[in-house]
């Protein structure tokens, strides 16, 4: 089997309004303190890459609802709250924050950090995450458009495992708007409504 490595555009240095679009379970990993459970959080940021699509962002954190731990941080910049004993880590795809990255070099590849996050700012606008976005593990699209509301040329199975073209989406677009925005508008009167 031929593995070819792909180069991903790191993020520009800066702040970056993002979305989370995947949270991957990478199970018990060895670190410097021992064996920790750990997450990969991947978010798409609203900054482009040389061929116009979204750049990704990734970081990893360990699984602890603590709440001095970076997971009860990034449920926080994305919920507006701490999360309770139990939190559902599916329940934060596609819910949208601030990130600062900082580009480092090691072995002659430049990768952005995430040197900080928050709440997305005012006046900011939440990426959505790609048409296309396949999540790890799974053949099934996290969300069924793009930030800009046009559809992808050729799409595959989506989120219903239903091939989608451009036809078929360019009907459904105004419908998946208005249908994002009555989901988001929807789990923050819930979420207001908990704390």
């Amino acid at each position: 089997m031929l593995i070819t490595r792909q180069n991903y555009q790191p993020a520009s240095n800066g702040e970056h309004a993002a979305v989370l679009a995947d949270i991957v379970d990478l199970g018990t990993q060895v670190s410097q303190f021992g064996p920790k459970h750990r997450l990969k959080c991947v978010f798409i940021t609203e900054e482009k890459d040389d061929e116009g699509e979204p750049i990704r962002v990734t970081d990893f954190c360990t699984v602890s609802t603590h709440k001095t731990s970076k997971l009860s941080a990034y449920i926080k910049a994305l919920t507006g709250k701490l999360p309770s004993k139990q939190f559902e880590t599916e329940d934060m795809i596609g819910l949208a924050l601030t990130l600062t990255t900082e580009q480092t070099e090691k072995d002659g590849d430049i990768y952005a950090n995430v040197v900080r996050f928050g709440p997305l700012k005012k006046g900011m606008k939440a990426p959505s995450i790609p048409l296309n976005f396949q999540r790890t593990g799974t053949d099934k699209q996290s969300q069924p458009s793009k930030p800009n509301g046009t559809a992808r040329k050729k799409v595959g199975g989506n989120l219903h495992g239903v091939d989608v073209s451009d036809e078929s989406c360019s009907a459904a677009t105004s419908q998946v708007t208005k249908h994002e925005r009555w989901r988001t508008r929807n789990r923050n009167s819930k979420l207001r409504r908990r704390s």
